[in-house]
């Protein structure tokens, strides 16, 4: 049947955080995946061979020794909210505060 491994062989399997699964649903519908807390612990698990492959961020995977295959854009925007019953300042956009 087309998509299952060859008799003997398990599924592929993916490792990332909740936040990449649109890649994943993309990109390796049908690969078996496994959740993490955090990006890079996403790469660990494919450095050490736990998994066959990761969705992580291309400096942790780089420096971890692993071959990137393909890169997604846009990069993710990340967000901070707040309670408007209980406004701790006016809302706003704060550049470069990383």
């Amino acid at each position: 049947m087309p998509g299952l491994p060859p008799r003997g062989r398990r599924s592929a399997q993916r490792a990332l955080h909740p936040a990449t699964q649109v890649f994943a649903d993309t990109l390796a519908p049908d690969a078996d995946r496994r959740y993490v807390d955090a990006k890079p612990a996403a790469v660990q698990l494919a450095a050490r061979g736990e998994v066959d492959g990761c969705i992580g961020s291309v400096d942790v995977a780089t420096q971890a020794g692993l071959t990137v295959r393909e890169v997604f854009e846009p990069t993710m925007v990340w967000c901070l909210y707040r309670p408007v019953t209980n406004p701790l300042q006016p809302a706003g956009t704060r550049a470069n505060r990383c």
